[in-house]
């Protein structure tokens, strides 16, 4: 398991049944599994590992990571998955959304982009292979149109970093789509969190916060106890997310 900055500086973090481990005793809400390295090196999907994730978990788990396929998002759920994460498939062939919608419910599908900054502050949805993307809140509109349940949203510089969230970014996707938005990218306080429900996020997504401590990075995992999450965000929130990143360390 790894944990990145801006999808760069890969710090391995330990293993991930053992973190799994730990955040259930910490009653943590959700969790996702990310194989960041799935698609770039053409990996195939490793269902035994995940099987053996999922196995420990007693949260729901959402996977994401090479899933290009109706089949793939099957064995997933058979294994034990609760939700599909798509990202790079969704440019290629959108029509997999809909699909796995179609099949299994909008429930089970989570439609990731990945949001990042070019110059003079403009935004574009990362690509694969392509130099530019499209823009952030159309492709929204248009993953939502294809039949996804939710839309988990990182924002890309702001990653591991600890500063804040991309509150403007979730406040204009959230005014052009009706379904729920995971807002992920840049919590380092609890505080940071109510200002992204406040911008409209139905769930929160958090990796780097609940994995590294002080300013050294010391790695701690770590969650809010459910009084913090209370006092933080009462009722209005649908839902907490950990990002759990799955590299070449796992």
């Amino acid at each position: 398991m790894v944990k990145t900055k801006a999808f760069k500086e890969q710090t391995y973090v330990g293993d991930a049944v053992n973190a799994v481990k730990i955040f259930n005793e910490k009653q943590a809400d959700e969790l996702v599994l990310l194989d960041i390295e799935a698609t770039s090196k053409r990996r195939p999907i490793d269902f035994g590992f995940i099987e053996d994730v999922v196995s420990e978990a007693f949260m729901p788990v959402a996977y994401g990571g090479g899933v290009t396929t109706s089949a793939d998002a099957r064995r997933l759920f058979e294994v034990g998955v609760e939700k599909v994460a798509i990202n790079s498939a969704t440019f290629a062939s959108p029509e997999v959304v809909s699909a796995i919608a179609e099949e299994y419910g909008a429930q089970a599908v989570v439609a990731s982009l990945d949001v990042e900054r070019r110059r003079f502050g403009a935004e574009q949805v990362r690509c694969p292979d392509r130099r530019k993307g499209p823009d952030p809140v159309a492709w929204a509109a248009a993953l939502a149109a294809a039949g996804a349940g939710e839309l988990l949203v990182t924002s890309a510089a702001d990653e591991g970093s600890r500063a804040g969230m991309n509150l403007e970014l979730i406040r204009r996707i959230r005014a052009a789509v009706s379904i729920p938005i995971i807002a992920h990218g840049g919590a380092g306080t609890l505080a940071h969190l109510t200002e992204a429900r406040d911008a409209g996020a139905a769930a929160l997504a958090a990796g780097t916060m609940f994995t590294f401590h002080g300013p050294r990075r010391a790695v701690l995992i770590q969650y809010p106890t459910p009084e913090q999450l209370d006092d933080a965000l009462g009722t209005g929130i649908e839902g907490w997310v950990f990002e759990d990143i799955e590299g070449e360390g796992k």
